[in-house]
């Protein structure tokens, strides 16, 4: 899956993706107004216990969801750190680098967003998404291989990590500083993962993704799209999950949705 395109201020869309994301939004309008309906003839028989059932049924189609197994982290992907405020791993946007001479050099780095709450929030650029995709396709899950996933950028490029654990997206071709362990933290929230990287200079110890708190925070406006500083950098020193290892990480519900539906029954 390979991205498309965005049009400043409206909902970032790919191939594949944007003409069944129109029709199950259809489908949730006319769930909606099915259930107005439904509650204004039967408001004095309903009680408190079935609406929250009702609530229980609902299953989101539309939008960005986080992931719920490692299956989920093929295709694109949005990688939030939170703390006191929400951050979101990002390529510098264009418009902040393209004076620069090493624009397409300048690594990843968590931006802070304004306003915004990590259950609504969706990627406003193509430069925070990332397109997740296991590294062997062809594995089964019981193969070791499995489990490692690379991450494309937006410049075709892939999410890395160097040997000094500096973490890097210049690389076109995929390699085992490109390849990363994804490793579900449940008892985190909805969405929580770890990402381990083991680094060929250093066989006996894999190292995590990890956000590191520094500088003073200057907020990302999410109404205009424009950045102006961060105060959270990424890289890949620590050697154990944390606060700092443990991110949340969103995906397409449409396609998570898909996924689950083409899943063989147990």
């Amino acid at each position: 899956m390979e991205y498309q395109g965005v049009v400043r201020g409206k909902r970032l869309s790919f191939k594949n993706s944007a003409k069944t994301t129109k029709q199950e939004k259809g489908a949730i309008e006319s769930g909606k107004r099915s259930k107005r309906k439904h509650k204004r003839k039967h408001s004095h028989s309903q009680d408190h216990g079935n609406e929250e059932d009702d609530c229980k049924d609902h299953i989101t189609t539309d939008g960005w969801v986080p992931v719920s197994s490692i299956s989920d982290l093929e295709g694109p992907l949005v990688i939030y750190f939170r703390d006191d405020q929400l951050h979101v791993l990002s390529l510098p946007p264009k418009e902040e680098i393209q004076a620069l001479a090493d624009a397409e050099k300048r690594p990843p780095v968590f931006y802070a967003l304004e306003g915004v709450s990590l259950m609504e929030s969706e990627p406003s650029k193509v430069e925070q998404v990332f397109v997740g995709r296991k590294s062997v396709p062809n594995t089964s899950m019981a193969d070791a291989q499995s489990k490692l996933y690379s991450f494309k950028s937006c410049r075709g490029t892939y999410l890395s990590a160097n040997k000094h654990g500096d973490i890097e997206c210049n690389s076109a071709a995929i390699g085992p500083l490109e390849m990363w362990t994804p490793v579900m933290v449940p008892d985190r929230g909805d969405g929580a993962v770890a990402l381990m990287i083991h680094q060929p200079s250093n066989p006996n110890t894999d190292y995590f993704l990890s956000a590191k708190i520094c500088g003073q925070t200057t907020k990302y406006n999410t109404a205009v799209g424009e950045s102006r500083s961060y105060s959270v950098q990424a890289h890949a020193l620590s050697t154990s999950i944390s606060t700092c290892e443990v991110f949340t990480i969103k995906c397409q519900a449409v396609l998570r949705n898909k996924r689950r539906r083409e899943e063989p029954l147990a």
